[in-house]
């Protein structure tokens, strides 16, 4: 969707930036002084929100992680918050009882936003992973660890990263014995593998994929956008697209750079989100040599022709625009790689 408000971290805030005609306003949404708007039992310490993370905006409302911090130097698993710059509404936190048991939630991650919605993955205090939503009113059980992984012959061992959009939820898994990391669509009661290793890979006769990278993912009207990995260091060696059943590949370490020269030699910028999806486009960043920095987006719509060329186990948790005749172009910049 069109960007008209951000959320971003600084210094330990969480704040929110509204654009209207006088200039942006800035709000603040919680801070390190901020009480936790969940509230311990009695005789627990109340503590303050701290570690914010995963800021989303969505309208005026600004949904983010954080920690809980008890005292100096103590800190534990807080939640999922939501605000406008008033009080905070809880989406879930350590004291939310798992829907369909389970005990309290645990750590979250892989959190995503859309349509009002929030998807997430926890661990339970019964050590059980398991895949939750939000619909705006309640927490549902969309799948854990017990449940057969689709197209599988075992259950799901873990869940990664999560794209929401409206009652869509696609996710990455791994399943039990085999640790092979899949990728995953949740839509109108059921669940579909999209990809997952050892599956052939589109465009590329006699290649199967190897890794679906558990941190990075997005979802927009149907249409997916994925990162593969390969197998031995667990780096990205293409990212793809998935729409309307079909599978094709935007981008792999064979696509020459638009307005450079050679082919990407990196797909990841380390530390940062390496997807978003924006009406069917698909930005990401890449490396060329001599070490320069790219970010583009290819077009991905119903026709992908550019008249420039076209950038064609369970793990540890780890870390321009188009132009108006809708051709592909690039805005790139230097930067000196670590």
């Amino acid at each position: 969707m069109p960007i008209s408000r951000i959320a971003l971290v600084l210094f330990g805030l969480v704040l929110g930036c509204a654009a209207h005609a006088g200039g942006p306003t800035i709000v603040r949404i919680a801070n390190h002084t901020t009480p936790n708007p969940g509230g311990y039992p009695p005789g627990y310490p109340q503590g303050t929100l701290s570690g914010f993370s995963r800021p989303m905006a969505d309208g005026d409302q600004v949904t983010f992680r954080a920690n809980v911090q008890l005292q100096p130097n103590t800190s534990t698993d807080g939640g999922i918050y939501r605000g406008d710059g008033g009080p905070l509404t809880v989406i879930a936190d350590v004291f939310t009882s798992t829907p369909g048991g389970g005990g309290n939630l645990g750590a979250q991650w892989g959190i995503s936003l859309g349509a009002e919605r929030v998807a997430f993955t926890a661990l339970t205090q019964a050590s059980d992973y398991v895949l939750l939503a939000f619909d705006g009113a309640s927490l549902l059980r969309i799948a854990d660890d017990d449940d057969p992984a689709p197209s599988g012959s075992h259950p799901y061992n873990g869940f990664g990263m999560t794209a929401i959009d409206g009652d869509d939820i696609a996710f990455v898994a791994w399943e039990q014995v085999s640790y092979r990391p899949g990728l995953y669509l949740h839509s109108g009661g059921g669940t579909t593998l999209i990809a997952a290793g050892g599956m052939p890979l589109p465009e590329d006769p006699g290649h199967n994929f190897q890794r679906i990278d558990g941190d990075n993912l997005a979802l927009e009207a149907g249409l997916i956008a994925f990162v593969h990995e390969n197998s031995s260091a667990e780096e990205p060696i293409g990212i793809y697209r998935h729409s309307g059943g079909i599978t094709s590949r935007v981008v792999d370490l064979s696509t020459p750079v638009p307005g450079g020269t050679g082919s990407f030699t990196d797909l990841q910028i380390s530390g940062h989100p390496m997807l978003a999806l924006d009406r069917g486009r698909i930005l990401f960043e890449g490396s060329m040599a001599p070490a320069s920095r790219v970010s583009t987006w290819p077009r991905t719509g119903p026709s992908a022709a550019c008249s420039a060329p076209m950038p064609t186990g369970r793990p540890a948790w780890r870390r321009s625009t188009a132009s108006a005749d809708s051709t592909c172009t690039a805005r790139s910049w230097c930067s000196r790689r670590k």
